[in-house]
């Protein structure tokens, strides 16, 4: 065991300590393109008056500065999920869904020990409409701002691997009927693959 423990020390210290020009060419510094598209997909966990969901970001971006660090983004955003309940012994669900449609800043920083890994803050924000299809159901205009942490390999400069550990919209909403404001907030963890271009 100590062996092994040694063994990752000296490797991790090896990868560290090596020169950027001894990475593996598929390691590279910067991106293909001003423009990227991810998809992203994961668990959107209910943390507060929220049910749990899934989650799919159609993710676009354009880079604002000739470094490619700094970009606008446009992510088309759903969730949705099957909610059940009973009534008298008869089970019935209905799908809940929301659409999202904001825009958001993202700045990547490069890890200067790793060739094409890049740690990114963003924000979001935006227009939702929540949508159920149970009979008599409408659907709700609210709005969201999500702050999210990104990290995310480039590879050969063109293809984007990643995680977001880190994704909370809120989500806001005002009922005209009783004039009271509520709020929801959902912790997501997305995996996402994708394109620079």
């Amino acid at each position: 065991m100590r062996a092994l423990v040694l063994a990752l020390a000296f490797a991790v210290t090896a990868t560290v300590a090596t020169p950027a020009h001894a990475t593996p060419a598929w390691m590279q510094d910067g991106k293909a393109g001003p423009f990227m598209f991810n998809l992203q997909i994961g668990p959107a966990i209910g943390a507060r008056n929220a049910i749990n969901m899934g989650a799919i970001v159609l993710d676009f971006g354009f880079a604002v500065d000739s470094g490619r660090h700094a970009y606008l983004l446009f992510p088309l955003q759903f969730q949705f999920a099957d909610v059940g309940y009973s009534v008298f012994g008869v089970s019935n669900s209905y799908t809940v869904g929301y659409i999202m449609v904001p825009a958001g800043f993202q700045y990547d920083i490069a890890i200067p020990q790793v060739p094409g890994l890049y740690i990114s803050p963003r924000i979001v924000g935006g227009y939702v409409a929540a949508t159920a299809s149970c009979n008599g159901c409408e659907t709700t205009n609210a709005g969201f701002i999500a702050p999210e942490a990104t990290v995310k390999l480039v590879i050969k400069r063109r293809w984007n691997v990643g995680l977001v550990p880190f994704s909370l919209p809120i989500f806001i909403s005002h009922n005209s009927n009783t004039g009271n404001t509520s709020t929801s907030i959902d912790y997501r963890i997305l995996f996402f693959g994708g394109v620079n271009f």
